[in-house]
């Protein structure tokens, strides 16, 4: 019997979709229960121009959501970083 859910994303898997990003923030996705199509979805949204301006969660699974969350947060923190 093989089972149709996609496995849970790898901390590996992350960092190639997203690119650097703090652990924490890496670690927030891996525990999310995201797949790895999920983190790439979340990551396209994120950098969307289309999605500017609009609700992102309007088309968004939950996880997808989630990770969209935590890569605004990480965004957010990065940003306060910068001289």
């Amino acid at each position: 019997m093989t089972s149709s859910a996609p496995l849970q994303v790898t901390h590996e898997q992350v960092t190639t979709i997203v690119g650097h990003m703090d652990d924490e923030y890496i670690t927030a996705i891996v525990d999310s229960g995201a797949s790895a199509d999920d983190v790439l979805e979340a990551f396209t949204w994120f950098n969307s121009e289309e999605a500017i301006g609009q609700d992102p969660g309007h088309h968004m699974t939950d996880l997808v959501r989630r990770v969209y969350a935590i890569l605004a947060r990480a965004q957010g923190e990065d940003e306060e970083r910068r001289p």
